[in-house]
Order: structure tokens, then sequence, then C-alpha cells
């Protein structure tokens, strides 16, 4: 991580020619990567959650009861 701030400031550095700014660049670019990584994470928790749902809840329909159907209307129904 070190290496690759170093190496990032210094190429934005020569860009510019400002060291200060190559260095805030380059920990935007970091703080941009560590973003993205941890929103991969939060989607793949997510994920697993939901997939813990669906497991648990088809463990659960043989516990089910069955519904009786409907009985007719009477006939002095309106």
């Amino acid at each position: 991580m070190v290496e690759m701030l170093q190496r990032l400031a210094a190429g934005y550095a020569t860009m510019d020619g400002d060291a200060v700014h190559g260095q805030a660049v380059a920990l935007k670019r970091l703080w941009s990567l560590a973003w993205r990584e941890a929103q991969v994470q939060t989607y793949a928790d997510a994920f697993l959650t939901i997939t813990l749902c669906f497991a648990i809840a088809t463990a659960m329909v043989p516990l089910m009861r069955k519904v009786a159907p409907a009985r007719a209307p009477t006939s002095n129904a309106h």
C-alpha cells in the first residue's frame, strides 16, 4: 500500500509539478479503492443473509400445516 501511494504520488507530482497535489490524488485513489472493496463486501454479506433466510424458509416447509379447501356456501347465503 505504501509503495502504491508513493508510486501514484510521484506519478501525479511529475504531471503537475506539485508534490502535495500528487499525495492528495494518491490518497483519494486509495480511498476510492477501499470504498469499492467495502461495498463489495457489504453486498456479499447481504446476499449471504438472503441465502440463509431462504435456506431456513425452505427447511420450514415440512413443518407447515395444509390448508383445508374452502367449504361450499350454504344454500341460504346471499
